[in-house]
């Protein structure tokens, strides 16, 4: 009969497919206890639910749910879970149809589905005792993957002991960066740096929207924890916000992180309530493009800030209209600086990429070179690299040099093919000492 309850399935969603979904679902409502095959019983089941939720008939959909125990035995797992996903406007609906399931099956699959489902309808306390039994399932039946994002599950609702239970590396992004937000909220010194250490791995990787919302979380953990904060957990949070590869935001990252650290190491309220203004300020760059009303006083760090806000892309003529005299500013201050700010260094690079200020850009980038004090980790090459296109080839070699010994990744070999080409340079227009004290540079290197 398997044949014929076939055709009778696909002539009755033909109805549906002509006629509309209300002639769809008075056809195929029927044929979910009259037909023999049950994995046909099923299908008819499944495509009726489709028909009364396009028709937002909860009567229809809650009447169909009460009939899945009849042809249940013909139901495959992934049709139950696009149900499930499509019934999620009544997410009541849902779990019922997924206890359905679990019932059916008590499988670790079935006790996951029912536990996000469970979620969804804010039960957390009941999705966990799922996780767990979806955990306990998949274990004896060496489902790791299953057992372990069912742990993280858990995990992230409470149940902290499905820690050691987890192998944060394999979960998928969105649950990864719940299970570190969640071990961050614990009291154990340890579970807090695994978070961290894992929001690191996220940070690094190759998904550019996870990256960004590690290191959101990361910020949001430095801002709430402060003075609370080990040293292994600040070692953690600097790499993290390191990992930032657009320079302006890097920056802006730095140097929040630059005056957290320094009310960390002083405790001085005085200090916190200077910090405020300045973490406005870099909010404002990152969000506006703008470093916000200037600060009475010096304000080196407010003119890079307001720098880099209208030179990072896309920049338009009104940004750029005010550029130059900011950086001829910046260079008026700098002498009677005691340190340089991080963001200047940035704000130098910006100058020298942009051509309507790439004279100007040159003339800071060498003031600045010329100091030795906040030099950052990285964007050496990048300085080096807008140097030479601005025809500062010594300077440019200078950035490199600087990049090679701070160990920014390939500093060291960019500057030896720079020292060769200088070296050969020299040779052709025959000056043989510059060649060699070029060579002799680049083998010390």
């Amino acid at each position: 009969m398997t044949l014929v309850d076939r055709m009778t399935v696909a002539a009755a969603e033909q109805v549906g497919e002509t006629m509309g979904p209300r002639a769809g679902l008075t056809a195929l409502l029927p044929l979910v206890t009259k037909l023999e095959s049950k994995a046909e019983a099923c299908r008819a089941l499944f495509a009726a639910l489709s028909h009364a939720i396009a028709l937002s008939d909860r009567d229809a959909a809650q009447r169909l749910i009460d009939l899945f125990p009849i042809a249940s035995s013909g139901a495959r797992f992934p049709d139950v879970v696009a149900a499930c996903h499509a019934l999620r406007g009544w997410p009541e609906l849902a779990v019922e149809l997924a206890t359905e399931e679990t019932t059916r099956t008590r499988s670790a699959r079935a006790f996951y589905l029912r536990g996000r489902l469970l979620c969804d309808l804010g039960a957390r306390e009941r999705a966990a005792d799922d996780f767990l039994s979806a955990h306990a399932h998949a274990t004896t039946k060496h489902l790791p993957l299953v057992a372990n994002v069912a742990a993280a599950q858990a995990f992230c609702l409470g149940r902290h002991t499905m820690r050691r239970e987890v192998d944060p590396v394999a979960l998928p992004p969105p649950l990864a960066l719940r299970f570190a937000e969640t071990a961050l909220s614990g009291k154990g010194r340890y579970a807090r740096v695994a978070g961290l250490d894992l929001l690191l791995r996220l940070a690094t990787g190759d998904d550019g929207a996870t990256a960004q919302h590690a290191r959101r979380i990361a910020a949001r953990y430095a801002d709430a924890t402060l003075s609370a904060l080990t040293e292994i957990e600040r070692d953690r949070l600097r790499s993290i916000f390191g990992t930032e590869p657009e320079m302006t935001r890097r920056a802006a990252l730095l140097k929040r992180w630059e005056m957290i650290e320094d009310v960390i190491q002083t405790g001085s309220a005085a200090n916190s309530l200077r910090a405020s203004p300045h973490r406005r300020r870099i909010d404002a760059v990152l969000s506006a493009r703008t470093a916000g009303p200037r600060p009475p006083g010096p304000a080196a760090t407010w003119l890079s800030l307001e720098l880099c806000a209208r030179l990072a892309p896309p920049r338009s003529s009104g940004d750029l209209s005010g550029a130059n005299a900011l950086i001829h500013e910046l260079r008026e201050l700098l002498p009677s600086l005691t340190a340089v700010s991080r963001a200047l260094y940035t704000a130098a690079t910006l100058a020298l990429e942009e051509p309507a200020t790439r004279e100007a850009g040159a003339a800071l980038a060498r003031v600045v070179l010329e100091r030795d004090d906040h030099r950052p980790e990285n964007g050496w090459r990048r300085l080096a690299t807008a140097l030479r296109t601005a025809g500062e080839p010594a300077l440019a070699n200078q950035a490199l040099l600087i990049g090679a010994q701070k160990r920014e990744a390939g500093a060291r070999d960019d500057y030896r093919v720079a020292l060769a080409i200088e070296a050969r340079a020299a040779y052709d227009r025959g000056d043989p000492e510059a060649a060699l004290r070029a060579l002799s540079l680049r083998d010390a290197i």
